[in-house]
């Protein structure tokens, strides 16, 4: 759910940019083409419509799962940090444990896989 909500809007959003950047309505002889192949008349101007009214469907979806997403990763992070709390007795103990098991990055970002 959590990924549908947020992949809606920016893919309704890069549908909006494509039709307007292909400029498909100035393409000479494209609406016979659609008509030959396809078996439909095109009405542009529906077209646009719908794709300005997914795009804000699209905002909107994005505006309101923002925060449950944002709730989602302070719970994980939460967690996370009480499991390592737990096990190291406050920090106190087994510490060289906590870096065993980090997989290593070395400085930079790049991963040892991409060298």
């Amino acid at each position: 759910m959590t990924i549908a909500v947020d992949s809606y809007g920016p893919v309704t959003d890069n549908a909006q940019s494509v039709y307007e950047l292909s400029m498909i309505e100035e393409i000479a002889g494209v609406e016979d083409e659609i008509r030959r192949e396809h078996g439909f008349e095109v009405r542009w101007d529906r077209g646009k419509q719908m794709l300005e009214e997914n795009d804000g469907a699209g905002n909107t979806f994005k505006a309101t799962a923002k925060p449950v997403l944002i709730g989602t990763a302070v719970v994980g992070t939460t967690m996370i940090f009480s499991i390592v709390m737990a096990l190291t007795d406050g920090l106190t103990t087994d510490l060289e444990n906590l870096v065993d098991h980090a997989p290593a990055v070395p400085a930079g970002g790049s991963s040892p896989a991409a060298r």
